[in-house]
């Protein structure tokens, strides 16, 4: 007796579906919330712009959504629906990654013509470094582990030098 008539939803599906609306909306406000929180601290606009990459995506999910519910999009299109809602999750994951992970402070710990080295958390001392930004100039690395590099004129030999 509890079969619903003329296509409509089960009781159980319907609240389902909130569910995982409001856990998605509860978890898309954090990371907002997170993600302004960090940009006013740190004062860089790359959190202010994964927010909005949140914000839009999550706009197009709700107004595809309401759409489904009244009926007016096409039931073969409910792929997009899952699609949005795998788009918001994982642009909430990488905006928490972003915001929580920290980046090395490769320009704070070297000084001069030096280059960070993360892995071994060690400097190496880079040679004509202002070369390297002329064209047909590469960065050659020496030493096992690297402890120097020099900048040379690549367009000028088919072989690397022995120096």
């Amino acid at each position: 007796m509890n079969e619903p008539l003329f296509g409509e939803q089960k009781p159980r599906a319907y609240l389902v579906g909130f569910l995982f609306t409001g856990i998605l909306l509860v978890g898309c406000l954090v990371c907002i919330v997170i993600s302004i929180v960090f940009s006013v601290k740190s004062s860089l606009p790359q959190h202010l712009a994964s927010t909005l990459l949140i914000v839009l995506t999550a706009i197009h999910l709700a107004i595809l959504f309401k759409w489904y519910r009244r009926g007016d999009l096409d039931p073969k299109f409910k792929f997009l629906l899952f699609f949005s809602v795998f788009i918001v999750v994982l642009a909430c994951v990488s905006d928490q990654i972003y915001v929580w992970v920290p980046f090395p402070g490769v320009l704070s710990k070297c000084s001069g013509n030096n280059l960070y080295q993360p892995k071994s958390q060690t400097c190496i001392t880079i040679q004509n470094w202002l070369d390297c930004s002329k064209e047909g100039y590469c960065l050659l690395f020496f030493g096992n582990p690297i402890t120097s590099g020099k900048c040379l004129n690549c367009s000028t030999f088919n072989v690397i030098p022995e120096l």
